[in-house]
């Protein structure tokens, strides 16, 4: 098919004029070539454009001047005739390409190359030239093939100029969409031992997420390296490795492409940045303007481990600690061998579930995937599956059925449980599950920075997270004072274990994928009558106790307080970033909320501070607008915008204040409180 199209259009330009100005096209192999010329005729003195357009086949590249860790640009040779001069090739934006961990710089689909020719002033009218171009390109999959072909056109000199209209508007379109210099910024570049720092100071106005340099040399950076890239008040800042180029040192002043987002639209401006120099913006990014905190590998990794520690304080996880209490309370008196062999399997099941998710998520990533923290629960079906697991968990502790550690019977009078160890091991591995709805203190940065770099970096922090979750109750195995605490294991743990049902049916509620609102609260409604049903079997106070609740249970679906409030809140905006660049337009302050219905993090700041009516009243009083970003279910705009801000999970706040639209949002604390946010709000109202 594709030699009969070719050969379609061979017979189709042998038609045509002399004076055509497309010319034949060639398949080389993987590429049909062709050349663009913006004129039939020129006049003498004028200068004109030539654009070599290359048709690949899907999913094959070719390269950019700098094709990165491998490869060759591509190169046009020209036979012109004599006086004819031609310009260096505009080269279009290019795009990292990932083949195999090795990151090339180039183009897929049809990437033009356009040359600017100008004819001498005493060029003859009536004269025809021959324009010929010899093309070589490497063109690459799987595999790379170098192709070369030769292409040529006539154009005549005439005493009036013909345009080729259609020519003219497709080389003017990638003209116009290729880098363009820009000499107001200055960028500097800061190696240290390995890594590099490169700053760049008077931006223009706009968004700048996503960006990434292209140096026009190979040796400035290690292409292989991702590119970390975060906004300051005063520039951007990204870091990487330094390339091989730094050995012999790099004095002269290096030219790149700069490319980002904005407004939806990948852009790019060519900028020339000094060597050895910085700018002081990277030091102060992590201060209250900053948008990132600074993120090494060991402050990854100290930020990891620190971060699964307090993990295991979030609300999410309470649920199934609880399960590593009561086997805490059933060991603690036990040998010390097996007490310290049970939280072994306990951090070996934290390890193994850790290690599947990262797994996981690399191949995801290898895919094109944009994922981040908890991207397992954007799937309906594993929530459903999770919540079904918790409800079935709930149900043994409370005894509705038995699995392998024997009878009430003996559960306190036979601390070695039969299976403790297995069972150990997967509580660590449920654990992990149920812990994806909460981001810690100190873990988004980590997993931000990690989900950017070489997936060995990834796989390295990931475990510095794993370890930190796991840290507490191995610390507490081997610490004999602690473990004497806890009271010896007796008819209490009956009790104890069905009490442990309840925050596992709640756990389960939670997970479920309702959105119905009603239906929700009914749920919520069942469990604390059934929690209020169960503690009748006690003594009279907790008779006392029991009755409230039921009396709760009852009024809960009916409660004003727990009904949605709709008609005097602010009004809510879907993010993107045209909606805020609009609104910044507009003299407005932006507040964006990233969160999901999966995140308990992210409902607690809502229900304690963002919705309640005080911090409503300060978003109305300094009509700033509140924007929700919605990562409930897959989306790569929403991921693509929380990695440009070094996040890989949410919550995320963002805020970015009224009046000047060029600073970049700052971020809030992922645990907030209503005067952190009513204080930042009216510390920049600008109305009154």
């Amino acid at each position: 098919m594709r030699t009969l199209l070719t050969s379609f259009v061979l017979w189709i330009a042998s038609s045509l004029s002399a004076f055509a100005a497309t010319s034949v096209p060639v398949d080389t192999g993987k590429v049909v070539a062709s050349l663009l010329s913006s004129h039939y005729s020129v006049t003498p003195g004028q200068s004109f454009d030539v654009a070599l357009k290359t048709t690949l086949d899907e999913k094959w590249h070719t390269y950019w001047r700098n094709p990165g860790d491998s490869g060759e640009p591509v190169s046009i040779r020209w036979t012109l005739p004599g006086g004819v001069s031609a310009s260096e090739i505009t080269w279009p934006l290019p795009a990292p390409i990932d083949t195999g961990g090795i990151i090339n710089y180039g183009f897929e689909g049809e990437p033009l190359f356009p040359v600017t020719l100008t004819v001498p002033e005493n060029a003859v009218p009536g004269t025809v030239m021959e324009i010929v171009a010899d093309v070589y390109y490497l063109v690459c999959k799987d595999i790379c093939i170098p192709e070369d072909g030769q292409l040529s056109l006539a154009v005549q000199v005439a005493d009036v100029a013909e345009p080729n209209p259609r020519n003219i508007a497709e080389i003017d379109g990638a003209i116009a969409a290729a880098p363009k210099p820009n000499n107001n910024v200055r960028g500097g570049l800061s190696p240290t031992e390995t890594a590099l720092t490169m700053e760049f100071t008077n931006l223009p106005d706009g968004e700048f997420s996503n960006a990434y340099f292209f140096p026009y040399e190979q040796d400035v950076v290690s292409h292989s390296e991702a590119q970390v890239a975060r906004v300051v008040d005063a520039g951007l800042v990204i870091e990487t490795v330094k390339g091989f180029g730094w050995a012999d040192g790099i004095t002269d002043t290096q030219t790149g492409v700069l490319a980002f987002n904005q407004n939806g639209q990948r852009i790019g401006q060519i900028i020339t940045v000094e060597p050895n120099v910085s700018l002081g913006l990277a030091a102060g990014a992590g201060g209250a303007g900053g948008s990132v905190t600074q993120f090494g590998l060991l402050t990854a990794l100290f930020g990891a481990f620190l971060g699964g520690l307090i993990l295991n304080l979030m609300p999410c996880v309470f649920p199934v600690i609880s399960l590593k209490a009561l086997s805490l309370a059933k060991s603690a008196h036990a040998e010390r061998v097996q007490a310290r062999s049970e939280a072994w399997m306990y951090a070996l099941g934290v390890v193994a579930m850790f290690a599947v998710l990262v797994a996981i998520l690399l191949g995801l990533k290898a895919g094109g995937a944009a994922l981040g923290w908890g991207f397992q629960l954007q799937n309906p079906v594993f929530i459903g599956m999770i919540a079904l697991l918790l409800f079935a968990v709930g149900l043994n502790l409370i005894g509705a059925y038995e699995i392998a550690g024997g009878s009430y019977q003996n559960i306190g009078s036979e601390a070695s449980m039969k299976g403790g160890r297995t069972g150990s091991f997967f509580t660590g591995a449920l654990a992990v599950l149920v812990a994806t709805p909460c981001t810690a203190p100190f873990m988004a940065g980590a997993i931000g920075y990690a989900l950017a770099q070489p997936a060995l970096i990834t796989i390295v922090v990931f475990l510095a997270l794993a370890l930190g979750f796991a840290a507490p109750f191995v610390l507490l195995a081997y610490m004999p004072k602690l473990l004497s605490a806890f009271p010896k294991p007796g008819p209490w743990m009956i009790t104890f274990r069905q009490l442990l049902a309840f925050p596992m049916f709640a756990a389960a509620i939670f997970f479920l994928p309702i959105q119905d609102g009603t239906i929700s609260l009914l749920l919520w409604s069942a469990l604390a009558l059934a929690f209020g049903l169960w503690l009748l079997r006690f003594g009279r106070i907790w008779k006392v106790v029991s009755a409230l609740i039921i009396a709760f249970a009852v009024l809960l679906p009916t409660s004003p307080y727990w009904l949605p409030k709709t008609e005097n809140g602010v009004e809510t905006i879907a993010w993107s970033p045209e909606t805020v660049a609009a609104l910044r337009a507009e003299g407005r302050a932006v507040f964006v909320d990233f969160t999901a219905d999966w995140c308990v993090t992210c409902k607690v700041n809502e229900r304690a501070v963002l919705k309640t009516e005080v911090v409503q009243q300060a978003f109305a009083e300094t009509d700033t607008a509140f924007l929700i970003a919605d990562w409930t279910y897959k989306d790569d705009r929403i991921a693509n915008e929380l990695a440009s801000y070094g996040h890989a999970g949410v919550p995320l706040y963002l805020f970015y204040p009224a009046g000047d639209n060029s600073v970049r949002a700052e971020i809030l604390p992922q645990l907030l409180t209503q005067d952190m946010v009513i204080a930042r709000l009216k510390g920049t109202k600008t109305t009154s």
